[in-house]
């Protein structure tokens, strides 16, 4: 399917998912303020404290020169992926492998370039912080799809409605990670590109649940006039889809 997302859109999405990358205190301290805190902190560490008395190896600087030249191609041909084919929004998940190296490159030259003392207590400061990072993710749930308030939210009540009034009929969203996780992933919940209708045979049906105000959303696909309203809130829309239909914006 071609891409729906401009390069303008998918460029601004992969710099968001990098500042989301950055923080180190991501879970204590959620917000801008953890990305500001982080990023002075990794600025520091490797700048501020070296011991310059110490040089940087041949070979490592050879690595470091393989290890940004493969996080910086596959960053730009993950952008040049996204704006030609339509897959999910680059995020974090998508973006990880070109983003760990580059970290973790960063933390090994600070580590290497640092006095013995300083080193010592960075590990001494930074082990804790990781750990009670970890606790506290842990406990809270993901800011995510399995978020428990989002179980009342007004697309997953409507799809759980629509689940009980219509049972096989599968659903179609944008959203299907959403409602697959907040109703199971055992209903017939699939994913759908945001501006294109789905191909339907002859006696085949479909739901589709459209979350009104979705900045990823895109222009809505035309709806066919056999199409029966099933939901029309400010928050969400819906149509009974039947077959034969062509797949088409």
């Amino acid at each position: 399917l071609d891409s729906t997302q401009s390069f303008a859109a998918n460029l601004l999405a992969s710099l968001r998912a990098t500042l989301d990358y950055l923080p180190a205190i991501r879970e204590i301290v959620p917000g801008p303020l953890d990305t500001i805190v982080s990023f002075l902190a990794l600025m520091a560490f490797v700048f501020f404290v070296r011991d310059s008395h110490v040089q940087t190896p041949r070979s490592a600087k050879i690595t470091a020169w393989i290890v940004g030249a493969f996080s910086a191609i596959y960053f730009a041909g993950m952008i040049a992926l996204r704006t030609r084919v339509e897959f999910d929004a680059l995020n974090v998940r998508l973006l990880a492998p070109a983003f760990l190296p580059v970290m973790a490159g960063f933390i090994v030259a600070g580590a290497v370039h640092i006095t013995a003392r300083v080193r010592t207590i960075a590990i001494a400061v930074l082990v804790p912080a990781f750990a009670a990072g970890t606790l506290a993710g842990n406990q809270i749930p993901w800011r995510g799809v399995n978020e428990p308030s989002l179980r009342s939210s007004a697309l997953v009540s409507e799809a759980e409605r629509l689940l009980r009034e219509y049972p096989g009929t599968p659903i179609l969203s944008t959203k299907a990670s959403l409602l697959a996780t907040q109703l199971g992933f055992d209903q017939p919940i699939y994913w759908t590109p945001p501006t294109r209708l789905p191909r339907l045979d002859a006696n085949e049906r479909a739901i589709l649940l459209i979350a009104q105000g979705d900045d990823n959303q895109g222009p809505s696909p035309a709806i066919p006039a056999t199409a029966l309203p099933l939901v029309r809130t400010p928050e969400v829309r819906g149509w009974l889809l039947t077959g034969p239909l062509e797949s088409r914006r």
